[in-house]
């Protein structure tokens, strides 16, 4: 369990700090295999990538703690920041 956390924290970290610098912006979008069915707004999924960039960086954060602490703040602290992020993207409805 402790291999699938580390794991998972420092994916979610590079993602998250690749969402900040305003790369892998199609993970946002849904498009994965990068073919062109729709088109995204650049300036907003740049936006959408500053406000979430953030938030998934704490959340890797938090689940690598979560492995040498084993504390439920670290969990309450990802989860929170995570749905705040979230709820300020729905409501500026950037994308």
């Amino acid at each position: 369990m402790n291999i699938l956390l580390l794991f998972l924290g420092i994916s979610f970290l590079i993602l998250g700090m690749q969402f900040f610098r305003g790369k892998w912006l199609r993970l946002l979008a849904g498009n994965f295999w990068g073919d062109e069915q729709g088109k995204i707004n650049s300036a907003g999924a740049i936006k959408a990538g500053k406000l979430l960039g953030p938030a998934v960086i704490v959340c890797g954060f938090s689940l690598t703690c979560l492995i040498f602490d084993g504390s439920s703040f670290w969990q309450i602290l990802g989860i929170g920041l995570l749905t705040i992020s979230g709820l300020k993207t729905e409501n500026r409805r950037i994308i």
